[in-house]
């Protein structure tokens, strides 16, 4: 019995030492392919990042070759244009060969009435915004990208003269004169890309275009009604909130505003 345990270990001795051996191999494997992995990774990365600071850099050398920024006429040039937020212009000085900064007004009104069956309604539309923004020129030419803050002063007003009883919260109100308001947030971020450099080389008029996003937040929304009969206003206002309470829940995803204009710079 001795003698076959000591033969049973002798020929597992071995087995046990080329599994060991395989293991330690197969680790050693794994740890190689984790390294070059890494290692290819890393070049990747790299590459990409040589990639981008060369592009940069024959951008911004092909920009200055374009056209000279050296120029007898000011560095400061005015911007009309037409869009989304309404019809404005733009104040644009130079601050360097690839930074401009922009300031200006937009302003646009609209109205219209309605006659419903339960109402009158008439609706202005006022859109009006201060935009000072940032604009980024990387190749020192026509493309730019821009940021900054706009004073927001859009808002939507409505007035209502109802012909009938009116429901709110499912409750039949007898009113007078119902009144509403959606207002945005007062200061809204911007970011958007574009074309046009007011201030750019000798040209003295230029095409000029913005593509961007107003984040103007969610609609914030008012109202107020007067009742025929002052014995049921205070249940007026409560079902009146809940109804504004419902439409913001509504149409609070509603945070983003388009900007398209289109418009021309001149310079003097």
């Amino acid at each position: 019995m001795v003698s076959a345990n000591l033969s049973s270990l002798y020929r597992i001795g071995p087995l046990q030492k080329s599994l060991k051996y395989l293991g330690t191999r197969g680790a050693e494997e794994q740890v190689v392919r984790q390294r070059k992995d890494k290692r290819e990774r890393i070049v990747g990365m790299s590459a990409k990042a040589l990639l981008s600071i060369l592009t940069v850099f024959f951008l911004l050398r092909d920009g200055a070759k374009g056209e000279t920024v050296t120029s007898n006429l000011p560095p400061w040039g005015v911007t009309v244009r037409v869009g989304t937020l309404g019809v404005g212009g733009d104040l644009v000085v130079r601050l360097g060969s690839y930074f401009n900064l922009r300031g200006g007004i937009t302003y646009a009104i609209y109205e219209t009435e309605l006659s419903l069956d339960e109402a009158d309604v008439a609706a202005r539309f006022r859109w009006l915004t201060i935009p000072i923004l940032l604009d980024c020129h990387p190749g020192a030419g026509d493309f730019r990208v821009s940021a900054g803050l706009v004073v927001n002063r859009n808002r939507i007003s409505l007035s209502a003269t109802p012909t009938q009883p009116i429901e709110l919260d499912g409750i039949a109100f007898d009113i007078v004169t119902l009144n509403g308001k959606i207002t945005f947030r007062d200061l809204a971020p911007y970011v958007g890309i574009g074309t046009g450099n007011a201030v750019y080389g000798n040209s003295r008029v230029r095409f000029a275009c913005d593509f961007g996003v107003l984040f103007h937040g969610p609609p914030d929304v008012t109202a107020e009604a007067l009742a025929t009969h002052s014995s049921y206003q205070q249940a007026l206002n409560v079902a009146l909130q809940n109804e504004v309470d419902e439409l913001e829940t509504k149409i609070k995803g509603l945070q983003y505003y388009p900007v398209l204009s289109l418009g021309l710079s001149l310079r003097f």
